[in-house]
């Protein structure tokens, strides 16, 4: 693991904060969540100063505009956010910083989150992001230092899943049974021959994503030359444009984790196959793009 971005980032922080992060992960690197023994300690009024602490995980060669996001899960940790920018891409690939906080969240497999924090006020794509969260109705918002707002008043009227049909929620989807399947005669198998057991760990995520409206179920990890993995899962949203891609969602974990494109060998999908949209092509076009990768591809049914 790299830990030079979280040992940047922490300056940032008041010293007595700074020295509990130090101490908490003295005996493992940083990966963008914040224990709930330190947000404990914390008094309200401080939430917002990690704000730029998470800020500094931002990539923004486009924008040039660091944003900062932390949410409080169910379970009382902390998770931050960041935006991620891709030069010379399409902007629809960036990740935003609400986004990133809540995918991190998700991804550790909280209930759900309660508060959200950020250091500029959430675009509309972000709000309706938001909109898919289970319990959204009873989240509060705070931007910067101006007092806690409910999240309904800055998304009236909205449009959610329910209008879709649809009882799920982000935090709260049931878990799929998709096994690989041996593309030549269809029939189910375990470990793709010669595969690592992690690919094993890639299908148990995309089982854990959410895709209620297109039922393309599936993850991505991303494998570093030290041998890390992160594993990305996709998340839909009702108004569809908002939904995290699966590869944003792992490339926002290899960036907590202090780790950039260039760290990365090996990258594989497992997902869902005759389904309504298929994001395959996109992901190769991008990782190819991005750092000559090639794609591995697990399917599922």
């Amino acid at each position: 693991m790299n830990n030079d971005v979280f040992n940047q980032a922490v300056k940032h922080l008041a010293e007595p904060i700074q020295a509990q992060m130090h101490q908490a992960f003295a005996q493992h690197p940083f990966s963008g969540q914040i224990p709930a023994s330190i947000m404990a300690q914390l008094l309200p009024a401080q939430l917002p100063s990690l704000l730029p602490f998470a800020a500094c995980f931002a990539v923004t060669p486009v924008s040039d505009f660091n944003v900062g996001a932390l949410v409080v899960g169910n379970s009382g940790a902390g998770y931050i956010g960041a935006n991620l920018e891709f030069a010379g891409q399409a902007l629809g690939q960036s990740v935003h910083a609400e986004q990133a906080a809540i995918n991190n969240a998700w991804l550790a497999q909280e209930t759900g989150i309660k508060q959200l924090f950020v250091n500029a006020s959430p675009c509309g794509h972000c709000r309706q992001f938001i909109r898919e969260v289970a319990g959204q109705e009873a989240l509060t918002v705070q931007v910067l230092s101006q007092p806690d707002r409910p999240f309904a008043e800055l998304l009236p009227d909205s449009f959610g899943p329910q209008d879709l049909g649809n009882q799920q929620a982000l935090f709260q989807q049931p878990t799929q049974c998709f096994v690989a399947v041996d593309e030549p005669n269809g029939e189910p198998v375990g470990e793709p021959i010669g595969s690592p057991a992690q690919y094993q760990a890639i299908i148990a995520e995309a089982n854990l994503s959410y895709a209620p409206y297109t039922g393309y179920y599936h993850s991505l990890g991303l494998q570093t030359h030290d041998e890390q993995w992160f594993i990305g899962r996709y998340s839909e949203n009702a108004a569809y444009n908002p939904s995290l891609p699966a590869l944003q969602s792992a490339l926002s974990q290899l960036r907590f984790a202090g780790y950039g494109l260039g760290d990365v060998k090996t990258a594989v999908l497992a997902h869902r196959v005759g389904q309504k949209i298929d994001m395959t092509n996109q992901y190769k076009t991008l990782l190819t793009q991005l750092n000559q990768l090639e794609l591995t591809v697990i399917k599922l049914n």
